[in-house]
């Protein structure tokens, strides 16, 4: 960690934003933002649902055998931190608070640790003012990560621009999402603003994040996903919109299909569950523009369900009963 009194010469992930925000705008940038200052130089990104590179190291202990701290335990630090006769939290207890959440897996210990700052009242203004020096200063994610979960906890409007610019980097999507979405008070809106300014995984966490909003003005989030997501996203995205569309009252699921009716002409290996929906549907022009798509999809790329429909579709039906008798 370095700058505010910490100790440290690597980069941090705020200035790594920055730099690029500078050079690209406001995102999404090349390369889901990577590699971060502290990725090793001989590792390979891999391209997991936001988090997913933690899961596969759970439990497992560092490189000197430490064991990561839970969720409680890094909330008896911070509340030993916090409500210290004299909070004041910088230079070497920072330092040593950022080595130390170094040394866990935020996907670990994340939910856990909110329950317990929640139950334990910590403040909010000690929470906040923590939350962005782990955020800004932090030269490895783990920290920063954790700084974006305090920030969720303790944040308000003042804190908007720092998540919406460290969320823009693919690995920290989706707590800042969460940050958003937690501590904005226009918090359908923020994480939509942050799903544009992402790719691929990251978008879809920011899209996971509103997968229980009902405001149609957040519609075009899932349309621009797909709209720029390549087949791998796109198959995630679709099946995502198909659980909420499960649940989407009868007039707004309509007015969704239809638009997704459209844009599945570019995606027919993966959307057959929602146009076979939108075949159902109980409006003629969404039937009708999702037939217009299955029939437009190639032959090959058809599952045996979809070619069974099309088929019957094109199947003439007499309208005298009596001409089908031989």
């Amino acid at each position: 960690m370095r700058n505010g009194g910490a100790a440290g010469e690597s980069p941090t992930l705020f200035d790594h934003a920055r730099t690029l925000r500078g050079r690209h705008g406001p995102g999404p940038w090349p390369g889901f933002g990577d590699p971060l200052p502290d990725a090793r130089p001989d590792s390979a990104r891999v391209v997991l649902v936001g988090g997913g590179e933690d899961a596969l190291v759970r439990h497992t202990p560092d490189s000197d055998g430490v064991v990561p701290p839970t969720g409680v335990e890094l909330a008896d630090h911070l509340e030993h931190l916090l409500l210290a006769p004299a909070p004041s939290i910088s230079g070497d207890r920072l330092r040593s608070l950022h080595d130390l959440l170094a040394t866990c897996e935020p996907i670990e210990v994340a939910d856990q640790l909110s329950a317990e700052v929640r139950r334990r009242g910590l403040p909010s203004d000690g929470l906040r003012r923590l939350g962005r020096q782990l955020a800004e200063h932090g030269t490895h994610r783990a920290p920063v990560k954790i700084g974006l979960v305090l920030l969720g906890l303790g944040g308000d409007i003042r804190d908007r621009e720092l998540l919406l610019l460290l969320g823009s980097l693919d690995e920290l999507t989706l707590y800042a999402a969460v940050a958003l979405h937690r501590s904005q008070p226009d918090a359908d809106l923020a994480v939509h603003t942050l799903a544009q300014r992402v790719a691929g995984w990251g978008r879809i966490q920011a899209v996971r994040t509103l997968r229980d909003t009902t405001d149609p003005v957040l519609d075009p989030t899932w349309f621009h996903a797909l709209r720029t997501s390549d087949r791998r996203h796109a198959a995630h995205i679709l099946d995502l919109a198909e659980r909420r569309l499960a649940t989407t009252p009868r007039p707004e699921r309509d007015h969704a299909l239809l638009l997704f009716a459209h844009l599945l002409r570019r995606h027919p290996e993966h959307g057959w569950p929602l146009l076979r929906s939108a075949l159902t549907s109980s409006t003629p022009e969404v039937r009708r523009t999702a037939l217009t798509t299955l029939t437009g999809w190639p032959v090959d790329t058809l599952t045996r369900e979809a070619a069974d429909h099309l088929r019957t579709t094109r199947t003439p039906r007499p309208e005298n009963p009596q001409e089908a008798r031989p």
